[in-house]
């Protein structure tokens, strides 16, 4: 059974969630959204924190299998580069690509990139989202809301 280092402690692949077909908006501790921008041109930059607003397009991450998807972008990371402060970015969506899958952790609502072995990370402050150690801290923490 694979085990990841998380949070300080040992946890079995059972704890990460594997993500079912829904469609959810990203919401941190404070009550902001993960958005990837409106504009198709948008790849390639990098999602920020917005209102929340139920009904807009670049906020309803659609979850297929271990994707991330927004319309026909999908949440990446620059270059593959798979170590801590790498910028995580809005991309065009390629099968097979392994810096495009990513985990949900069951207990703290962690969003884990699988590639890399590191979490999404996206503070209160303006900032790029990017790869960081899994800390269970607010910046890493999301709500993973149903929308219809």
């Amino acid at each position: 059974m694979r085990k990841s280092l998380l949070l300080g402690a040992m946890l079995t692949s059972s704890a990460m969630g594997a993500m079912a077909s829904q469609t959810v908006q990203l919401v941190n501790i404070y009550g902001q959204c993960l958005d990837v921008g409106e504009r198709e041109g948008n790849i390639g930059g990098s999602p920020f924190l917005a209102r929340c607003e139920a009904g807009k397009a670049s906020q309803r991450f659609r979850t297929d299998g271990d994707v991330l998807r927004v319309a026909d972008r999908c949440l990446d990371v620059r270059g593959w580069a798979g170590k801590e402060g790498a910028d995580v970015i809005v991309a065009s969506c390629s099968s097979g690509t392994s810096s495009q899958r990513w985990q949900r952790g069951t207990a703290d609502g962690y969003v884990h990139n699988q590639f890399a072995g590191l979490c999404l990370e996206l503070g209160r402050q303006a900032g790029p989202a990017r790869l960081a150690r899994c800390s269970g801290g607010a910046s890493q923490s999301w709500s993973w809301q149903p929308v219809k």
